[in-house]
């Protein structure tokens, strides 16, 4: 019988692939405010809720899973627009709280992920190391760093079983076309101009199919991981 997983917020570019990839192995189901109900019509396998996980908590009906991997944000962009800042802060900490609420004093949950990024390190010097304070220069980056310190506050605090994960960009089939590694692949294709600056920037990107396999070596030594932070 296969341990049940639940990806939050799995219905977006990571949690399709990830979903997809983890379903081999485990019994997966995805959480999310609108499910993309065509594309997982081609996998069966994979269970869907459509759930608004700001404003509700998982049902009882559903049983303890063995993982959860909270890929949920309401701020999908490394935006430095302030506009309905509190608002964006409030809700992401809030989905984590939901989660933490439901699941605190349920025994059988292994490991809690709760979805950082690399751009909460900012303007730091890199390479990124995880125990180097985060400089965030966005309200996305920022957004990251309250959910991800939040996690491990409650595992201090209250032994929750979490741990962060913070990824570089991603990149991989089925992305929108207007992130760059897309946008620019696409344009050459079509022989079109790009749009870009200088490309003086350096950014550290991983392919979705090798942070699956990452995500997928961290669940099964999750016991070290519990507390810790993975770049």
């Amino acid at each position: 019988m296969k341990e049940q997983i639940y990806l939050i917020g799995g219905s977006g570019f990571i949690g399709k692939h990830l979903s997809v990839f983890l379903s081999y192995n485990f019994d997966v189901t995805i959480f999310d405010k609108k499910i993309d109900t065509e594309y997982f019509s081609s996998y069966p396998q994979i269970n869907t809720c459509e759930l608004d996980v700001v404003h509700s908590q998982i049902p009882e009906s559903f049983p303890v899973p063995s993982f959860i991997i909270n890929l949920a944000s309401t701020l999908v962009t490394a935006s430095r627009d302030l506009e309905n800042f509190d608002g964006i802060i409030a809700e992401n900490v809030k989905i984590l709280l939901n989660l933490f609420e439901r699941f605190r004093n349920q025994r059988g949950m292994k490991l809690f992920i709760q979805f950082g990024s690399i751009e909460e390190y900012g303007n730091g010097l890199s390479p990124f190391v995880e125990t180097q304070r985060e400089i965030p220069n966005s309200v996305y980056a920022l957004l990251k760093q309250t959910t991800t310190n939040t996690a491990m506050m409650l595992h201090s605090n209250y032994d929750f079983p979490a741990m962060v994960v913070r990824p570089g960009n991603l990149f991989g089939q089925g992305q929108n076309r207007e992130r760059f590694i897309p946008y620019v692949f696409n344009q050459l294709q079509e022989n079109k101009p790009l749009a870009v600056t200088l490309c003086e920037q350096k950014r550290d990107y991983i392919y979705i199919t090798d942070f699956n396999e990452i995500i997928k070596e961290i669940l099964s030594g999750y016991r070290v991981f519990v507390g810790e932070v993975v770049n």
